[in-house]
């Protein structure tokens, strides 16, 4: 590991709980491994503090996660198309005195189902959350010709911020039964601390559960124990921290060393 110097390039995470987030491990192994001169940070901060963090001469780029995805949206200089369409980001990258605010999550979640092999069609499908990375799942679905999600938020006044991203967004009351071939995307922190948000419905076996959430969580568990398709949130975590990297230094996507990282990050931990 290059020891940081007067020219060392501050890259980092934003966001609201990021102490136990594998960003760090997957991007400083990627920059030991090519001998790049920057480091990657936890930037967790008072909203206050960010233009002064962005103003540091050092400072190239940025992930961001909840709650920040849709508020830092009005710090950037400029929007790529697809955050613009998405409106919310999650890389941030800071090019001649601009930040350019850009979301790879599309990317990831559908980079990640490349070799998944579901079928979209005729399937209903159910979106949890309607925040930033929700936006991102909708944006991906609209490539796969998906015409229409059922939506549950907390708040259902945030589900229209998803209308113009699908053809159709119907709000869904978690007290209505899930459909047969039910594809359920989770995309709240339900999970992180032992939730399960779908614990007053049945699951069945011909249903497929996509959970953002990288770590095994009690909905995985229960899909997997019926024998179910269930798929947690590493795949798009691996693939949108991949293209981030490649935006911030304008390189293929190290999709390979991230992968390796985050197996020996998880060999290392005890069992959850």
């Amino acid at each position: 590991m290059k020891i940081p110097n007067g020219h060392t390039k501050i890259l980092g995470l934003i966001g609201s709980t990021i102490e136990d987030s594998h960003s760090y491990a997957l991007h400083n192994t990627v920059l030991n491994s090519l001998e790049l001169n920057a480091v990657y940070l936890p930037l967790q901060s008072p909203q206050s503090s960010w233009k002064s963090i962005f103003e540091l001469d050092n400072f190239l780029g940025a992930n961001v996660t909840m709650p920040y995805k849709e508020s830092l949206l009005c710090s950037m200089d400029v929007l790529t198309a697809r955050a613009k369409k998405i409106g919310a980001i999650n890389t941030i990258h800071k090019d001649d005195g601009q930040l350019i605010g850009d979301n790879t999550d599309s990317i990831g979640f559908l980079s990640a189902l490349k070799d998944q092999h579901i079928s979209w069609k005729d399937r209903p499908i159910y979106i949890l959350g309607a925040g930033g990375a929700a936006k991102a799942i909708c944006h991906a679905l609209s490539s796969l010709d998906v015409q229409s999600v059922f939506v549950w938020n907390r708040n259902t006044k945030r589900i229209q911020t998803l209308h113009g991203l699908l053809p159709q967004i119907y709000p869904w009351d978690k007290t209505t039964p899930l459909a047969d071939k039910a594809i359920v995307i989770q995309c709240t922190p339900l999970g992180q601390q032992g939730e399960d948000p779908l614990e007053q419905h049945d699951l069945r076996p011909d249903q497929i559960v996509l959970d953002l959430i990288y770590k095994s969580t009690p909905l995985i568990k229960r899909m997997q124990h019926l024998g179910g398709i269930a798929i947690d949130g590493r795949g798009m975590l691996i693939h949108q921290a991949a293209h981030s990297f490649s935006t911030w230094f304008d390189c293929p996507p190290p999709l390979e060393t991230m992968t390796n990282a985050f197996a020996n990050l998880h060999s290392t931990e005890s069992p959850i």
